[in-house]
């Protein structure tokens, strides 16, 4: 059973529910919350019976989920991937829960007895798992329960009788909860020999022969029709055996990959950014048709009418962790089959020379494609059908031409011919490296008459002033690292007045994004939704309404931010400007500049719409070399081809990473300033601590809302600042707000007594993306102890300004009954405003009696003579180091001369 908000179940899935081996005997369903509106169920068997006899829906409307109570259990049997949300659930506080807070309930019956595999696998959220045996509320008897399985999910395998219920709790680790999905089938056991005539996979159990593009060099199993392959899979600690096939096809066909599994796996086609293009350079990250088998099934998954080319399958166990050797075996079964095809004839000519043009990529659909040769000429093997065929030049400095209704008979010839027009390219003159950006400067495309106004990419239509209109925008967002779209602003000039904007797609839960109009900014964020979620390049039109000036002339720039939840890799945000153009107006050349991504060959852009001929790209963290290339948007609002090729590497800001941190010295060096320039930046110092002693880090002097972090080492570092003191993330001690700092600060600061001798590292960063000029200072400081009752009292930093005991124990004064000096003889008595004593000193030690016990902290220079002169006869012992001595060792040192050393509190 599945809903969606589109007939054709083409749109969002918004629940999903399987029952695979119960055969109806448990109902299932799931609880969904949906806006207002129309929506469509679909009731189906699969893979088999072919016909429901007779069945029940209902559709209730609840303010929480149906099983948030325990005796609320919604009943089922084994389910694949069935969809739940904890967001509507409550604790229901039972006892001896296995979950933290929200939590909900089903009541499994197993239609088997044998070892049930119960998974949250897949999850969206940090799951917890719990199984009790029996139906009764509250649930007496525990199972098992479990945290983290698979990743941050949750997994149990459980002994079960046919026919008995058992208790399953769902939660979330301390209180999270979100949408999941869990699956419940039987660890079967079964034996699955190697068929004769099957081909023996050959790979020792914990090697890796054929891992495909996930190994450095990259190795394949060769498949042709009618192969049957026996392989081994295994997975332990996280690591998983991947087995990839390679088929090559020499016309376009169908296939039919088929398994057979002794253990749960996953396998299907690897998707390809252009399909039949062999290489690793050309796979995406995931699987673009596949099946999911539970042990002792089997299955199959089939493409159809592929070109002709090199295709990728994989098979791979379901989870990382619960297979090590001599894990389990499968048989995988490739079959091709023919379809009906013919053939495109296309010759491609230049408008400027009437000559075939080599090099033009043309196209047939969407998968059909060859090159041209010396005389501009190729061929295409299609499948019968009707196409759209394009004749792409920008490679060879053409423009393309598309030509539709193309028709394709079985074994027939269809000719076409193309005549492009010659293109050119803007020059990339330089790539200069600074500190963590780069500087490109270029020359445009020489213009060439009069020419109309043009569009751009992410603005699809021309403003007219004094007018109310729309303004017509794309968005296009891309991540190879599964990177979540949920913040995107656009900041109008001042003659572009905002009235109102549309929708953003809503993913999760699926509701859509408004806007929120700033003054001149429009944005769209909602926490928990996002409006891109995937590592596929993806379009989303949308659209401002806006009052225009009438004195608004000319092209103005429209700042943008789009900014990604931070589960990839850096960058999580892109910004630029968009160009909007006057109706009517000039042509004024607009230039797109583009980035390399990564070691890869592929180009992304980095900013659209550019005016003028100078680009600064800033790079966060920086160290690699960056490659550059630029195009120019020609009139009629297609790209030019692409300009020459420059790299540069930029510098590593100093402090931007721990690696790189800013010498600071040693304690009680002076204060040094710097400053974070952006939202994501930190500062990282080094600084050496020569003995043990107490100290204060502090960046108090900072004009903004600071955090502050010690590291011990940089390796410690694992990638993400401590926002708390829960989460350190390695640090040995975080502070955002401190009062020492001033009543109320937003400023930080770390106090340490007894600071280990050794090197450290400090990381300063902003509270929320707050960034500005930060001051770091760290200072030895005494903090200073007294003890309610008797107690031994002394210095050994020389007080900065006064030494006055009223002075430097002023903190101490309400408490204070009485400080005694024995030799010479003197006392600070200030309830009797009486004080002989003066100046303290480290030479002495002192006896105090105090109401309450008390702190205090003394600044100033610690002694550097830690003599302790005793004279005959009893005396209070000056402490005059920085950190604990052990009194045997006192004792030694002192010898026979010594009769006794006592507490004075004792």
């Amino acid at each position: 059973m599945a809903l969606s908000d589109d007939c054709g179940f083409t749109g969002v899935c918004l629940g999903l529910a399987y029952d695979l081996y119960g055969g109806g005997a448990s109902p299932i369903g799931f609880t969904v919350e949906l806006d207002p509106g129309t929506y469509y169920i679909i009731v189906d068997t699969w893979p088999s019976p072919t016909s429901i006899p007779d069945f029940d829906l209902n559709i209730t409307e609840v303010t929480t989920v149906a099983n948030d109570n325990c005796a609320d259990a919604i009943a089922i049997g084994e389910v694949t991937d069935m969809p739940f949300s904890t967001l509507l659930a409550t604790d229901d506080g039972l006892p001896f829960q296995c979950t933290d807070g929200a939590n909900i309930w089903y009541d499994y019956t197993p239609t088997f007895t044998g070892n049930a595999v119960i998974s949250l696998c897949g999850s969206e959220y940090d799951t917890q798992l719990g199984v009790w045996d029996g139906s009764v509320c509250p649930p007496a008897t525990n199972i098992d329960c479990n945290d983290d399985w698979c990743g941050v999910q949750s997994e149990i395998t459980a002994a079960v009788v046919q026919g008995n219920v058992y208790k399953i709790e769902i939660g979330g680790w301390f209180g999270e909860s979100g949408d999941g999905y869990l699956t419940i089938y039987e660890d079967a056991v079964c034996d699955i020999p190697c068929p004769p005539g099957g081909i023996p996979e050959n790979e020792p159990c914990g090697d890796d022969i054929n891992g495909g593009c996930n190994m450095e060099t990259p190795a394949f199993t060769n498949m042709t029709d009618g192969d049957v392959v026996c392989g081994n899979l295994w997975a332990e600690g996280g690591i998983r055996d991947t087995d990839w096939f390679k088929v090559v096809l020499d016309h376009p066909a169908n296939i039919r990959f088929s398994v057979n599994t002794e253990g749960p796996v996953v396998f299907g086609f690897v998707g390809q950014l252009e399909a039949g293009v062999a290489g690793c350079d050309n796979v995406t990250s995931f699987l673009s048709n596949y099946e999911i088998l539970f042990a002792c099934t089997e299955g199959f998954v089939e493409d159809i009418l592929l070109p002709a080319g090199t295709h990728y399958l994989m098979v791979a166990p379901n989870d990382y962790f619960s297979f090590p050797c001599p894990g389990f075996d499968y048989l995988a079964t490739l079959e091709i089959i023919d379809i009906e095809t013919g053939y495109i004839s296309a010759e491609v000519l230049g408008s400027d020379v009437a000559v075939g043009i080599e090099g033009v990529k043309v196209t047939a659909g969407d998968y059909y494609s060859n090159i041209t040769n010396a005389l501009g000429l190729c061929l295409i093997e299609v499948p019968v059908g009707t196409y759209s065929v394009t004749a792409d030049g920008y490679d060879v400095d053409y423009t393309s031409q598309t030509k539709n209704n193309i028709v394709v008979t079985d074994g027939g010839l269809t000719n076409v011919q193309f005549v492009i027009d010659p293109l050119e390219a803007p020059v990339l003159l330089t790539a200069v490296a600074d500190i963590e950006e780069v500087a490109l400067t270029w020359a445009p495309i020489a213009p060439k008459g009069e020419r109309m106004l043009m569009g751009e990419i992410l603005l699809n239509n021309e403003y007219t002033p004094g007018s109310t209109m729309d303004l017509e925008f794309t968005l296009f967002i891309f991540s190879p690292d599964f990177e979540y779209g949920e913040y995107c602003e656009i900041v109008l000039p001042p003659e572009f007045v905002p009235v109102s904007a549309g929708d953003l797609p809503g993913l999760s839960p699926g509701n859509p994004i408004s806007a929120t109009i700033d003054g001149q900014k429009v944005y769209w964020e909602e926490p928990g939704n996002y409006f891109y979620s995937s590592n596929v390049p993806e379009d989303i039109n949308f659209t401002i309404e806006v009052a225009i000036d009438g004195g608004a002339i000319g092209p103005y720039l429209l700042d943008y931010l789009v900014e990604g939840d931070a589960y990839g890799l850096d960058p999580h945000f892109f910004e630029g400007t968009v160009t909007a153009y006057q109706n009517g107006g000039t042509y004024v050349p607009t230039f797109n500049i583009y980035r390399q991504l990564g070691s890869s060959k592929e180009f992304i852009w980095i900013a659209q719409g550019i005016t003028g001929t100078e680009y600064v790209d800033e790079i966060y963290p920086g160290g690699d070399e960056w490659c550059y290339l630029v195009k120019q948007i020609l009139a009629n609002g297609e790209e030019s081809p692409a300009s020459n090729i420059l790299c540069a590497t930029p510098l590593v800001l100093p402090g931007s990473t721990c690696e790189a941190a800013i010498d600071y010295g040693q304690v009680n060096d002076p204060a040094l300033t710097n400053a974070l320039v952006r939202e994501t930046d930190v500062r990282w110092f080094e600084f050496d601590v020569p003995y043990t002693m107490d100290i204060i880090v502090e960046v108090c002097n900072s004009d903004f809302n600071t955090q502050l972090a010690i590291y011990e080492d940089c390796a410690d570092f694992d990638g993400t600042l401590p926002q708390d003191n829960v989460f350190l993330h390695g640090a040995i001690a975080y502070n955002d707000d401190d009062d020492y700092c001033s009543p109320g600060s937003e400023q930080s600061a770390l106090l340490f007594p007894y600071f280990d001798g050794g090197t450290y590292y400090a990381a300063v960063y902003g509270q929320d993306g707050e960034f500005g000029n930060l001051e770091i200072l760290i200072q030895q400081v005494q903090f200073h102890h007294i003890r309610q009752g008797w107690s031994g009292v002394s210095i050994y930093m020389e007080p900065e300004g006064s030494a006055n005991i009223e002075d430097v124990f002023a903190v101490y004064e309400p408490d204070m009954v009485i400080t005694i000096q024995q030799s010479p003889y003197g006392i600070w008595w200030p309830s009797q405003s009486v004080n002989t004593l003066g100046n303290l000193t480290t030479e002495f030690g002192y006896k105090s009696k105090m109401d309450a016990e008390s702190n205090t902290m003394i600044f100033g220079t610690e002694t550097a003579n830690k003599t302790v002169d005793l004279p005959q006869g009893a005396s209070y012992f000056p402490i005059r180091v920085t950190a604990p001595v052990s009194a045997a060792d006192v004792a030694t040192a002192l010898g026979d001369d010594m009769l006794m050393i006592f507490d004075i509190k004792c």
